[in-house]
């Protein structure tokens, strides 16, 4: 796998800032060269120097779910989707989306990963128009086949303004090399009233290990620099902060915006306060590399070694199953 990056210049991700940024560790999962930085300006964290956007795409083409292990559907495809509680999650997400749908109404969802959010809107809202975009092609709508989706290559190539009525992102912007640029991007494919729905991993929540940041993650957020990423687009916070629903989206951030009637005004990202700032560093400062760390690291190699990816994969979303399923039973 060959990645390429552009020259590093030491901006912020996100405000594009080049003062007061520090720099905590490098990036030990891929170990190709990132590392995790935070800006003096506004707080954000994120991992540096970018990708090249051919490197991006070729990443996610290809690589992505070769490398991270549980992502390997393996021999059988229903016992992977039913591990992972794909359509559960769906029909949760669902929940918070289908009141702001209006009849007829037209939902684009931008890293639609297998499809199964789309299938469960066809099932339960036949009217509403499907659009989605993913860079998995290979893999992209295993989960909505017979469903009408138009297909889009890349969301920033959908031509026309004031178009959707929702769109979805979950946990999408942490890939992004430019969430800002998203977020703008969602303003002007928006029509005036629609509502713009993300999830993302909370940086706030509790790291217990550096593995938490990896080249997958190139933005770390927290409920504070999400909501000014939104803002500053123009768009209206309606809710921003822990996910309120179930065991599955723990440690998970949720915000519902909406495009003003009367359009969006926007404005540079403002900066964190000196307090956001200092807790941000304590919070990542405090996370060490462990023994068990390592432990873990070489026993899945060795595993993988020895009864390959798919089955260490496998492995480990039967753990991550019997775990939620705990939680969600009691």
């Amino acid at each position: 796998m060959q990645l390429e990056f552009v020259p590093d210049i030491g901006g912020c991700r996100l405000c594009n800032a080049t003062t007061r940024q520090r720099e905590f560790w490098p990036e030990t999962y891929l170990g190709a060269g990132q590392s995790l930085r935070r800006c003096g300006h506004c707080a954000f964290l994120y991992l540096a120097p970018d990708f090249t956007p051919a490197s991006l795409e070729d990443f996610y083409a290809h690589h992505y779910r070769k490398l991270f292990l549980t992502e390997i559907i393996g021999k059988d495809p229903e016992l992977f989707f039913k591990q992972r509680f794909e359509n559960r999650i769906a029909e949760q997400r669902l929940r918070i989306v289908a009141p702001l749908l209006p009849l007829t109404g037209r939902l684009f969802e931008v890293g639609c990963g297998f499809g199964s959010f789309l299938h469960t809107v066809s099932q339960t809202r036949p009217d509403v128009t499907l659009y989605a975009s993913e860079y998995d092609t290979a893999h992209r709508g295993i989960r909505c086949e017979g469903v009408d989706v138009q297909w889009i290559p890349h969301f920033q190539a959908f031509p026309s303004a004031g178009y959707f009525d929702v769109v979805a992102a979950f946990h999408v912007l942490e890939h992004l090399p430019r969430p800002a640029a998203f977020a703008h991007w969602a303003v002007n494919t928006l029509k005036p009233g629609g509502h713009l729905i993300v999830e993302v991993p909370d940086a706030a929540s509790g790291w217990h290990t550096r593995k938490f940041v990896h080249s997958a993650h190139l933005s770390y957020f927290t409920a504070h620099t999400l909501r000014r990423t939104l803002q500053s687009a123009g768009l209206e916070i309606l809710d921003c902060g822990a996910h309120p629903l179930e065991a599955a989206f723990a440690g998970s951030l949720l915000a519902v915006a909406r495009l003003p009637p009367t359009g969006a005004v926007p404005h540079p990202i403002p900066p964190a306060s000196p307090q956001e700032i200092a807790a941000i560093d304590r919070h990542v400062g405090a996370v060490r590399w462990t023994p068990a760390d390592t432990l873990k690291a070489r026993a899945k190699l060795s595993m993988a070694k020895v009864v390959g990816p798919a089955n260490t994969g496998a492995f480990q979303r039967w753990l991550e199953y019997r775990r939620l399923k705990k939680l969600w039973d009691a």
